[in-house]
């Protein structure tokens, strides 16, 4: 991502043509369309739930909008960030997988807006452009934790 090293490079970026896939980069990250058609789908299918998309979404929404109040120079604003690199591959596909993401809501909803905290950590001040699947990578790590975030039950049960 060229705009890391010299943010003024961002006017020079039309976001319909980055949205729509008419750029090089990485399969299965170009088409911010193709992504987002394909997320609602296995949204609306039931095959995910909303929490850790939208919560990861929100999550990178927030850190570029606070960055972009701070310095509107520098960083590009949330749009570029939303649809830019594998952020919607990450947060359709990536993230809610069943295996290694919560299984609480409460669980899930932090671990999406933590995981979209990290990626703008990782993006602005890491090594790597993009960091969305590092992100995901680390909070993954931390799924038995969210785990742990659910509601206790009081009392005793019928069989007791």
């Amino acid at each position: 991502m060229a705009v890391k090293e010299d943010p003024s490079l961002f006017y020079s970026y039309d976001l319909l043509p980055l949205f729509l896939g008419y750029k090089p980069g990485p399969i299965g990250t170009v088409s911010g369309l193709a992504i987002l058609i394909g997320g609602i789908f296995i949204l609306t299918r039931g095959i995910i739930r909303w929490h850790i998309p939208i919560s990861f979404l929100f999550g990178i929404a927030l850190f570029s909008a606070i960055l972009r109040s701070i310095n509107p120079d520098v960083y590009p604003p949330v749009i570029f960030h939303l649809i830019g690199g594998g952020v919607l591959l990450g947060a359709f596909f990536l993230a809610p997988e069943p295996v290694t993401s919560p299984v609480t809501p409460m669980g899930m909803v932090l671990f999406g807006f933590l995981a979209g905290i990290l990626t703008m950590i990782i993006r602005m001040w890491g090594a790597d452009p993009d960091g969305t699947f590092y992100a995901i990578l680390i909070m993954n790590a931390a799924t038995p934790l969210f785990n742990y975030l659910k509601p206790r039950a009081y009392g005793r049960g019928l069989g007791a």
